[in-house]
């Protein structure tokens, strides 16, 4: 087994329990991340602070990322754990990458630099 099985051996989480540090929350699946948003032991801040701050870790080598925001995903994720629970769709907090050859309004994005250039 190595690092990256780790977090398949996880049980199902019980409310109130936190088995990853804040840290190491990037590891966890969607549908992980999905049911400890939902009771409350995690917030979409949290959990964007972990993913940011493995991208930090990660980027110079894999360099996957052409654009980032990084203030904008937090005040995004700040925005997010304000609604109510009723608010909140099935994907609640879960980030996606957009690749960048897609048009997004309002990042720079491939097509959009081709326009400039």
């Amino acid at each position: 087994m190595n690092e990256w099985d780790v977090h398949r051996l996880l049980p199902v989480l019980p409310a109130g329990a936190m088995l990853l540090s804040e840290s190491k929350l990037y590891r966890l699946t969607a549908s992980e991340v999905s049911t400890l948003l939902k009771s409350g032991d995690l917030t979409v801040v949290e959990y964007a602070r972990s993913l940011l701050e493995h991208i930090d870790a990660r980027e110079p080598i894999v360099k996957a990322w052409a654009y980032l925001d990084k203030d904008l995903i937090l005040d995004e994720a700040r925005k997010l754990d304000q609604l109510l629970p009723e608010e909140r769709g099935v994907l609640h907090g879960i980030p996606i990458g957009i690749k960048d050859v897609i048009y997004t309004k309002g990042i720079n994005s491939m097509p959009q630099m081709q326009l400039i250039n």
